[in-house]
């Protein structure tokens, strides 16, 4: 049996909790970079305003984590999508163009 060696990542997806961020993946940071120094963190954030939107890339450019945003569901939502992401349904579906 082979055992393929690759990249440890950690992907903590956050709503509107930059201190949890803060306080608990920093930690968890610490773990995965003592097993992979080059371990990757990644948060992707969904929209919960633009103070937590603003609080979580502090937190991310702070701690060297990769933050990867939701866009603002309710301006995709202002243009026509009901889904909140551009070009799906409701149920998440592909529209036609």
């Amino acid at each position: 049996m082979s055992i393929v060696h690759g990249r440890l990542a950690v992907v903590v997806v956050n709503y509107a909790s930059a201190r949890l961020l803060e306080r608990n993946l920093a930690v968890v940071e610490r773990e995965a970079r003592a097993i992979d120094e080059d371990a990757l963190v990644i948060v992707v954030d969904n929209w919960a305003g633009a103070g937590e939107r603003e609080a979580a890339a502090t937190v991310a450019r702070a701690h060297g984590w990769t933050l990867i945003a939701s866009p603002d569901e309710h301006r995709i939502r202002r243009r026509g999508s009901t889904s909140g992401w551009p070009g799906r349904s409701p149920r998440g579906q592909p529209t036609s163009s």
